[in-house]
């Protein structure tokens, strides 16, 4: 079965459940839905393996030209954990939240339960760190290269995947999140004098374009005028957790020497005084479609188990983490 749930009013919000769809006649109507309404489509799925097959349906039965297809995926890592969350996922997130941002036609997202779960990015931290540049345009270098770090760029010899950046001479090579190919900026002194998009594999020159957007490679961006309040927010609540001295001081003084580190997502909460959802990012006469809601549920109270129970492993290990509601 699936549910849909709509805006009519600011007040008051309706849902209607639909039956008997099987196979590729859910996306069909997922199609016609948002054909009828020309409004955003939010389909939410119970795991990343119908998310695939939803989206080549969409793009099967979708009118061109094709309205946005875009997929928001979870980040697959139960919170407490401090792994490293996979750079090509953390791009795939940014680049959704920021289609869903400055997308002038409505757009279908396909995602999953457990990614509308977490708090994420605040929308103005992103609105506030996109960075324009184009060809034939002064740039502050230094400026830049500080922005890139600030949001978990690494400095490398070689491009080669998302949050990758490198230097040499006049010749600036950084791979946003919101291409699937890195660009190379060329400087004359404080002047853009191209931007071309390059492959990551031969590193030959797909194609020349006038401008382009960089954004963090991380939804945690440390800002050096908030460092301290990063900090005190850290110290806080390691006290309260009653964490060792030792292993806050190291901490503290790994961000402060590399900023933002592999890892680091699981500390969110303590980065920005507030954060976002997914929801803060849509348009307020979006269908939210919701692919068995039943199973959803369950997967739903299954994710805060395991967050409650990995909080509770974290605690006992004395690793600094942030209380699953939070």
């Amino acid at each position: 079965s699936l549910k849909y749930l709509f805006d009519t009013s600011p007040y008051k919000d309706y849902s209607v459940i639909c039956t008997g769809l099987s196979g590729s006649e859910k996306a069909y109507f997922v199609n016609r839905l948002y054909m009828k309404h020309r409004a955003p489509v939010v389909v939410v799925t119970p795991s990343t393996k119908e998310v695939e097959t939803y989206l080549e349906d969409l793009d099967f039965f979708t009118e061109r030209p094709c309205p946005p297809l875009i997929y928001f995926p979870p980040y697959n890592i139960t919170p407490f954990k401090y792994l490293s969350y996979h750079n090509e996922t953390a791009a795939k997130r940014i680049r959704s939240l920021y289609q869903l941002i400055v997308g002038e036609v409505p757009p279908m997202v396909v995602t999953t339960i457990s990614a509308l779960m977490q708090r994420i990015l605040p929308k103005q931290e992103l609105c506030e760190y996109a960075e324009l540049v184009m060809a034939k345009e002064g740039i502050d270098r230094d400026r830049l290269v500080d922005k890139l770090i600030s949001s978990g760029y690494e400095r490398s010899s070689m491009v080669e995947e998302p949050g990758d950046f490198s230097i040499r001479g006049g010749i600036l090579d950084i791979f946003s999140p919101l291409y699937s190919d890195p660009i190379r900026i060329e400087l004359f002194g404080d002047t853009v004098e191209s931007i071309r998009l390059f492959s990551a594999v031969t590193q030959r020159t797909i194609k020349n374009i006038s401008e382009a957007v960089i954004l963090p490679a991380r939804e945690t961006i440390i800002k050096s005028a908030r460092l301290t309040q990063v900090i005190n927010r850290i110290r806080k609540q390691s006290s309260k957790l009653d964490i060792a001295v030792t292993t806050v001081r190291d901490l503290i003084h790994r961000i402060r020497k590399d900023g933002v580190f592999p890892g680091i997502e699981s500390l969110i909460p303590l980065i920005y005084p507030h954060l976002d959802s997914f929801f803060d990012y849509v348009p307020k006469n979006t269908f939210f479609i919701l692919v068995e809601p039943a199973e959803l549920e369950n997967i739903a109270d299954y994710t805060l188990l395991q967050a409650s129970k990995s909080f509770d492993a974290a605690q006992k290990e004395s690793r600094l983490c942030i209380e699953p509601e939070r």
